[in-house]
């Protein structure tokens, strides 16, 4: 079992990596990587049995890359798995299937200096010119989600929020409804693009941004029962 750090570096990228037909996007992960101004103190990589030869072949040979095999069985319990090994400050979040903007990690540094736990800015749907301002806005939080994703944020602020919640269909919503529990969000806000989004325009995604109504009305109805479990 690998060894939990503590807090030695300012930005850690988490990566979780399962199941079927997403390690062909790997090759297209690193570049965005690669192509940042900003660049990460470590990524922090959990991958399966199944995928865990082609992230190796993939990462480049840099000391700061950690890969780390484990049997797991849900979105939730890989990346929280990945955030729980990483030792940054800060938490970066980009899905194996999206792309980092080459900008898209210089508002942790600001959002730092400023006192700040959860950036909020701005991601592009691949295959258009759509940019989504990311918002904490924890009034709507009940029936609408628009922070858009997995925002960069602090390890501590995931830890305060309870990680992504298991059993339930919109994880990234169910984060951030742990994080208005906590009480300790403090935004900072930029226009900067972070990344560029694989909505799923041609395919399904691990985001789930184009289930059909029956999923997506279960996906919900799990949101309305957290929402009431949180109260």
């Amino acid at each position: 079992m690998a060894t939990i750090p503590q807090n030695t570096a300012l930005i850690s990228l988490p990566l979780a990596i399962w199941g079927n037909g997403y390690s062909q996007f790997l090759p297209q992960w690193w570049d965005g990587v690669r192509s940042l101004e900003t660049q990460p103190d470590e990524i922090i990589i959990v991958t399966d049995e199944q995928n865990y030869q082609a992230v190796i072949e993939s990462a480049p040979a840099w000391a700061w890359v950690r890969v780390i095999k484990e049997n797991l069985t849900s979105y939730a319990q890989y990346w929280n798995r990945a955030i729980e090994l990483c030792g940054g400050k800060w938490i970066a979040i980009c899905n194996v299937d999206d792309q980092f903007r080459p900008r898209g990690l210089d508002s942790i540094p600001e959002a730092e200096a400023r006192g700040c736990n959860l950036v909020c800015d701005a991601i592009r749907t691949k295959g258009t010119d759509h940019v989504q301002q990311t918002i904490w806005n924890p009034e709507t939080l009940n029936y609408e989600f628009e922070l858009g994703g997995a925002n960069p944020m602090t390890k501590a602020l995931w830890q305060a929020s309870g990680g992504f919640p298991e059993g339930i269909r919109f994880a990234d919503w169910g984060l951030a409804l742990g994080m208005r529990k906590s009480g300790l969000v403090k935004p900072y806000v930029t226009s900067e693009i972070r990344i560029v989004y694989d909505r799923g325009y041609d395919r399904l995604t691990l985001s789930g941004a184009l289930l059909g109504a029956a999923e997506r009305a279960e996906g919900r109805e799990q949101i309305k029962q957290l929402v009431r479990q949180y109260k």
